[in-house]
């Protein structure tokens, strides 16, 4: 299928335009996600990143404007801004973790009250 036909296929919720748009692009939406998600992520969210933009071109394809950009550039545009928000959330998460001695090694913890009680004396 070329650009023209996965589009109109797009248009009519036809599944195997999905499929068409996927085979086409899921190499470079997945290095794009990849790329920004970086280490911040997992590989399952990289995944996850990548089937989300996906779905929204699915969910979202109407607003898309042939005279502005190729279907490829679209679907980047829409995966760059997917997996910015898929980072943009990881970090809060990881920013809001309480921190107590689970989550930090005692090996850190020790390390740390010796320096200070360094810096008492």
């Amino acid at each position: 299928m070329d650009e023209d036909e996965i589009l109109a296929g797009l248009l009519r919720h036809d599944q195997s335009a999905l499929k068409a748009l996927m085979n086409a692009h899921i190499n470079s939406v997945y290095s794009l996600c990849s790329a920004i998600i970086g280490g911040t992520g997992s590989l399952e969210d990289i995944e996850e990143c990548t089937s989300d933009v996906f779905y929204y071109a699915w969910k979202s394809v109407q607003k898309y404007d042939p005279k502005r950009a190729s279907l490829r550039t679209w679907v980047l545009m829409l995966c760059k801004y997917v997996a910015l928000d898929r980072r943009r959330s990881l970090t809060t998460k990881i920013n809001q973790l309480p921190l107590n001695e689970d989550t930090i090694s005692s090996k850190i913890l020790e390390t740390t009250f010796a320096t200070i009680e360094e810096r008492q004396e």
